[in-house]
């Protein structure tokens, strides 16, 4: 009986322990019937989340289909899943053309790491339930129309969130208090850009992993809380832009070590720039420009040797520039203008080898500009108007040959236009006018390529007007404003102005030119204001002038042309409404044609040799004596009272 019995149990235990091996493996094994479930309730919510769009790109219609759920990680565009293909974790449908809502079925996307919808047109409230992804470790819903408050959104239980950005919506309310934020692993908030009023929370002090932390561009109030100073691993820094906060800078913001980037510019602070910002010696960029500061540079800011951007303009600074900031040899960028600094311009600036962008205009310096300005850096834009300047314009500013804007006027600055500017090919603005600068213009300077912008009246520039008629006409595009008037030029017009099929303004008055004005004109089709007044132009008004067909202003006056006016040709101009050709020796008749140039408002025929009667039709209704007067041979009802129309008395031949 025992024996009969071994052989059973030996084939039950083998039979047992089969079963357990084959109970541990189906264990071990994914079950594709609960997948499929997973991926359908994962499919649902997206689909959902589609739903709440009111238009979206075609290839999430044609996807994003619970028919097509098994393909959810392989073919839904904007979707990415874990390595193991069955859990979402990357939704990104930024810039996707989106409009509607964000529904709340977001939250059945438990799995999600990243988030993003930015780029889009997104409005509505932001749903609470987001917070509800605690796996969530970047969250940005940037540059969309999302309203409402963030009263009920509380995100402190997402643990793992990293990244927060909510720039650029139409949240309003209060900003939440930290309390409300996952203060331990929150490494980048952006609030800005929004309708946020109220305070900054105090307990945004506690966000003790943060660093980029910026509620700019809101309609914030009340003072910069010196709580701030506690993030030490702050990076950058954004407090600016249309907030309006009481007092100053906090000096325990020098206590931000790590700080890169501050940017505290337009937000009505008031008192002094705190000595404590030279202690942040990693300070890359520090803006702020258009505040109501006092007081003068702390010296202390040498010591920000790492600062590549400063800017300081329109606040209400005194004293002068601190020999110490010598020191900050990486400037690329250094803004002072609309102060009122005064001294000279530091020669330190002309040894800087990286200052691409120098704008001190509107302050009280004195003194000359620094001469080595330039020689050792790639400067783009240099304006130091509106100052007491003197001495020569330097002449190594466009030595590295990026020079783009050059602006010296409202000084007394003298001697001649340097000749390296002749010579520099990305050079787009010049306006050097009400100086002293005397001497000839460098050869080549009004031809060159990229040139837009030419201001140099009211100096005592002299000599000929440079002639040049062969650039290529691909280069004959870019200016489009020349003034040179109130200066001693002398010579012709040169027949090459006719290049500049970009100009728009030309304004050669109260000069010495002689000789005639060139037929070329009429190939200046953009041209919008003429005025070659006040010079010895002699010769006829040349009937090319009516091919330019957008001028408006039209000043020949005080010269010493002759011959009839071209009427029927400037007839064609239809938008003319300034003309004066007073104090001339032209001849002949009003043109009758000008009366049907209804854009002619004013205009100006006086001391002449003109003959005959007024014409009495269209425009000419308008026009008192005034516009006629010194023309003894002119007569009609119009200057009747001081000389009518008499057969007997008149010199000239007889008009009817």
């Amino acid at each position: 009986m025992a024996a009969s019995v071994l052989p059973l149990l030996a084939l039950v235990l083998v039979l047992l322990c089969r079963l357990d091996h084959l109970a541990v493996a189906t264990a071990s094994s994914p079950d594709p019937d609960s997948d499929s479930h997973w991926r359908q309730r994962q499919a649902a919510a997206l689909v959902a989340i589609k739903g709440s769009f009111t238009s979206s790109p075609p290839a999430l219609h044609a996807s994003w289909t619970l028919a097509n759920h098994a393909g959810l990680c392989r073919s839904w565009p904007a979707v990415a899943c874990d390595a193991r293909g069955g859990t979402v974790v990357s939704l990104d449908l930024s810039a996707h053309n989106l409009s509607g809502a964000l529904s709340p079925a977001v939250a059945n996307l438990t799995g999600l790491r990243f988030l993003s919808l930015s780029n889009n047109a997104l409005a509505g409230d932001l749903p609470p339930a987001l917070a509800a992804l605690r796996d969530l470790r970047h969250l940005n819903l940037s540059n969309n129309q999302f309203n409402g408050t963030l009263q009920r959104l509380d995100l402190s239980a997402m643990a793992a969130l990293q990244v927060l950005d909510l720039y650029d919506n139409d949240l309003a309310g209060p900003l939440p208090d930290a309390g409300k934020l996952p203060v331990k692993t929150l490494v980048h908030l952006d609030l800005g850009g929004n309708f946020f009023s109220g305070t900054i929370p105090r307990s945004f002090g506690s966000l003790e992993a943060v660093q980029f932390l910026s509620v700019a561009g809101n309609s914030l109030t009340g003072s910069i809380p010196p709580e701030l100073g506690n993030l030490t691993s702050l990076r950058q820094l954004f407090l600016g832009y249309f907030n309006q906060f009481d007092g100053g800078i906090p000096a325990e913001l020098g206590r931000l070590a790590s700080l890169v980037h501050l940017d505290l510019a337009s937000c009505g602070l008031q008192g002094g720039i705190p000595p404590a910002l030279g202690a942040l010696t990693r300070l890359d960029t520090l803006y702020l420009q258009t505040n109501q500061l006092n007081g003068t540079i702390p010296p202390e800011l040498g010591n920000l040797t790492a600062l590549r951007f400063l800017d300081v303009s329109n606040n209400a600074l005194t004293g002068e520039v601190p020999p110490q900031l010598a020191a900050l040899r990486e400037l690329r960028l250094v803004n002072m203008f609309i102060n009122r600094f005064r001294g000279g311009v530091p020669e330190f600036l002309g040894d800087l080898e990286h200052l691409q962008v120098l704008k001190l205009w509107q302050n009280n310096f004195t003194g000359s500009i620094p001469a080595a300005l330039g020689r050792a850096a790639p400067l783009q834009e240099v304006d130091l108007s509106t100052n007491r300047l003197t001495g020569e314009v330097p002449r190594w500013l466009c030595a590295r040959g990026q020079l783009q804007i050059l602006i010296l006027l409202n000084n007394f600055l003298f001697g001649p236009v340097p000749e390296g500017l002749g010579d520099c090919p990305t050079l787009t603005r010049v306006r050097i006018s009400n100086n002293y600068l005397t001497g000839e213009l460098p050869r080549g300077f009004l031809y060159l390529p990229a040139l837009t912008t030419v201001e140099l009246q009211s100096n005592y520039l002299t000599g000929h007007l440079p002639e040049d008629d062969s650039i290529p006409a691909e280069e004959r595009k870019m200016l489009s404003l020349l003034n040179l008037s109130s200066n001693r030029f002398n010579g012709s017009l040169p027949s090459s102005v006719g290049i500049f099929s970009s100009l728009q303004t030309l304004l050669l008055s109260g000069n010495q030119l002689a000789g005639g004005i060139p037929p070329e004109v009429g190939r200046l089709k953009r041209l919008l204001k003429l005025d070659l007044s006040g010079n010895n132009l002699t010769g006829e008004v040349p009937g090319e002038i009516g091919e330019c067909t957008s001028l408006t202003f039209l000043d020949l006056s005080v010269n010493q042309l002759t011959g009839a006016i071209p009427g029927a040709r400037l007839a064609e101009i239809k938008v003319l409404n300034y003309l004066n050709v007073s104090w001339n020796k032209l001849d002949g008749g009003v043109p009758a044609e000008m009366g049907g140039m209804k854009s002619l408002t004013a205009a100006d025929f006086s001391h002449n040799d003109l003959s005959g009667v007024v014409p009495q039709s269209g425009q000419f209704a308008y026009f008192n004596a005034t516009s006629f007067a010194g023309n003894p041979r002119l007569c009609g009802t119009t200057i009747a009272s001081s000389n009518p129309c008499n057969l007997t008395s008149m010199s000239g031949p007889r008009l009817w």
